[in-house]
């Protein structure tokens, strides 16, 4: 068992990383998170750490579940840290790795220490890309933009669908503030959201992030209008992704110009 510390702030959960990078060679991480991410678990008393002289855990609550981040030059040393703070976690623990034609070698590696420490696949999600030569993002109606008064419903829809060891669904906090941002698209069927689209604006990349429709919906097309109006307002920006897990999923979207680039998400999960 070890004591794990909280972390009060962003520039020192990077700094801790950073520390691992200066030890030595063949270093790795997969602590690609962003700082309002990050934030928002400090905020909530929810982000913690440990560091030793060869690597850096840094776990985050979400939901009841915790998703484990690590930087660390040496697997030996990782393994051994992992294996002290898992008594600390709330289960299940997942991981995620990511991986493209050039890292495959320390990948395998990877993926041989966390199965060693009691880690199992649990899912992958594929990039898919689509480029354009223009980059702004389209006028569409405003009634298609969530507003605070359906954050609610809308965060049932993402816990019925979607599964917490593997989708990192927003809390509450973080629907508004993207409803503020006209991150968040919808279609009602009457008085009730039949379809939601989560997407995330950057300057030159939309990242399409959930996209999902209440099962009574699903053979009535709305789910289908509501993507045109995605198509229709970010079909302009010079790169656009989206993350599929199956197959069907990736065929489907490769029929309006994606294509899987190679990188992939790789999530591994422990269950207590």
């Amino acid at each position: 068992m070890i004591n794990l510390k909280k972390y009060v702030s962003v520039d020192e959960i990077r700094n801790d990383t950073e520390k691992t990078k200066q030890v030595g060679e063949n270093w790795y991480t997969n602590i690609y998170i962003g700082s309002e991410v990050l934030q928002r678990l400090i905020d909530k008393n929810k982000i913690s750490g440990v560091v030793s002289d060869k690597t850096n855990i840094i776990v985050g609550e979400f939901h009841n579940t915790t998703k484990m981040y690590f930087s660390t030059i040496d697997f030996e040393d990782f393994a051994e840290t992992a294996r002290k703070v898992f008594p600390e976690l709330n289960y299940p623990v997942s991981a995620e790795i990511y991986t493209d034609s050039r890292n495959i070698e320390q990948i395998n590696i990877v993926q041989k220490y966390l199965n060693e420490i009691g880690f199992r696949h649990h899912a992958t999600q594929y990039r898919l890309t689509r480029l354009s030569k223009t980059n702004f993002y389209s006028e569409i109606d405003s009634k298609w933009y969530a507003d605070e008064n359906d954050c609610e419903e809308i965060f049932q829809m993402l816990m019925d669908t979607f599964d917490v060891s593997c989708d990192q669904i927003p809390d509450i906090d973080e629907l508004l503030e993207r409803v503020d941002k006209h991150e968040i698209l919808k279609i009602n069927a009457g008085d009730k959201i039949a379809s939601v689209i989560i997407l995330t604006r950057k300057p030159s990349i939309a990242e399409w992030v959930f996209w999902l429709t209440c099962p009574e919906y699903r053979t009535e097309f709305y789910g289908m209008q509501l993507r045109e109006i995605y198509l229709q307002l970010t079909g302009n920006v010079r790169r656009q992704i989206m993350y599929v897990r199956e197959e069907k999923m990736k065929r489907f979207h490769e029929r309006f110009g994606f294509i899987a680039d190679g990188f992939e998400n790789r999530i591994f999960v422990i269950n207590e």
